[in-house]
């Protein structure tokens, strides 16, 4: 079984290639098609906002960057992420990371903030008792909370913390894999930053990262 805490060797192609480069994508959901012939290229660390009202398909397409869901298979769709056009979802979930706006599950509210970032090298909730963590994996999840100022809250249940810790521990968990590009899928307050980080330019806190992608 691969360890999610080691990152696999980039290609040449990899290294060289962009982020992003879609052609002609068209996302149904359900018998609905919500993305409509989509192209868009994203260069690797480049900043793009992605702006529209509700329900225009802004949370579709991050699923189908990340390959959640899959375009409608034409002669003419292209989706090329980081220079490939096949994936293993393991491997490709430690190239970026994508900050929702919430933890994901229900268990989410009784883990603590160092095991549910932790929980993110497996996209896991909380850390379920079949879950092997080891040590690589912890020294990681401290290192992000220390990036995010936050880890007075490693100990802390995230069903006790205010909306504003949650969004640090939501950001720490997707920096464990170190990605190369982040994914926000909104934009964060200027007190989710770390007092020595920018808002508008958060270098000290992702220094050594690809700026974020948000809209």
């Amino acid at each position: 079984m691969p360890n999610p805490a080691k990152k696999p060797p980039e290609t040449s192609e990899e290294n060289e290639a962009g982020f992003l480069d879609l052609r002609a994508v068209n996302v149904a959901r359900g018998e609905r098609v919500v993305l409509h012939d989509v192209n868009l290229t994203i260069r690797t660390g480049e900043h793009v906002a992605i702006l529209g009202p509700n329900g225009c398909g802004k949370s579709t397409l991050i699923m189908a960057m990340s390959c959640q869901v899959y375009p409608m298979v034409k002669p003419e769709m292209r989706v090329r992420i980081f220079g490939r056009e096949r994936w293993d979802l393991t491997q490709l979930r430690q190239h970026f990371g994508v900050v929702g706006a919430e933890l994901p599950g229900e268990r989410t509210a009784v883990t603590t903030g160092l095991d549910a970032v932790t929980a993110g090298f497996f996209s896991a909730s909380t850390l379920w008792p079949n879950l092997h963590v080891t040590k690589q994996m912890r020294e990681r999840s401290w290192e992000a909370l220390e990036r995010m100022e936050a880890t007075h809250l490693a100990r802390q249940l995230v069903g006790e913390m205010s909306a504003g810790e949650k969004r640090r521990i939501v950001i720490a968990r997707a920096l464990v894999h170190r990605p190369k590009q982040l994914l926000l899928t909104s934009p964060p307050t200027r007190s989710t930053w770390p007092r020595s980080a920018n808002c508008a330019k958060p270098s000290a806190a992702w220094r050594g990262r690809a700026p974020a992608w948000c809209w």
